[in-house]
């Protein structure tokens, strides 16, 4: 793949680890509709001895109001990339990662997110919330609580 600063990257997907998924039951039905509000959390990090990039996705799932939580989703996504070194600096043990790298990696990590939260919420009261097409360029990357 091109990126705007005419780097060429070649990447696959090499591991995919759900690590954690939560559903919390609405008290009522009345608390629950087929409308729903997403917080997204993104962070990468990399490997460099092993030319790996993970992208940490975190998806809270909650009602419009964003009053009650519904779900929490975390998955790891780990990338491959055959040309690291061409593509990633590293620093002082701080990898810097161009923005339209990074823009790449989240929109393949916001979309496989999108399939997995589909596939493990069918059947479930949640079996309407999918993910919403968005822009790849509005997910920014975030700090990612520490539990």
């Amino acid at each position: 793949m091109e990126n705007k600063s005419e780097i060429k990257m070649t990447f696959r997907i090499v591991g995919i680890e759900l690590s954690e998924i939560k559903l919390i039951p609405p008290g009522s039905s009345e608390q629950l509709s087929n409308e729903f509000s997403f917080n997204i959390a993104m962070q990468a990090g990399v490997n460099q001895s092993e030319k790996k990039v993970v992208v940490t996705v975190i998806i809270d799932t909650q009602n419009m109001e964003k009053t009650i939580d519904f779900a929490k989703v975390a998955v790891n996504l780990i990338f491959e990339i055959d040309n690291f070194d061409e593509v990633i600096e590293v620093q002082q043990n701080k990898a810097i990662i161009p923005n339209d790298i990074i823009e790449i990696l989240n929109s393949v990590s916001y979309s496989t997110m999108r399939g997995i939260m589909w596939n493990e919420l069918k059947g479930t009261f949640l079996h309407h919330a999918i993910l919403p097409i968005i822009d790849p360029k509005q997910i920014s990357p975030q700090k990612i609580p520490k539990k």
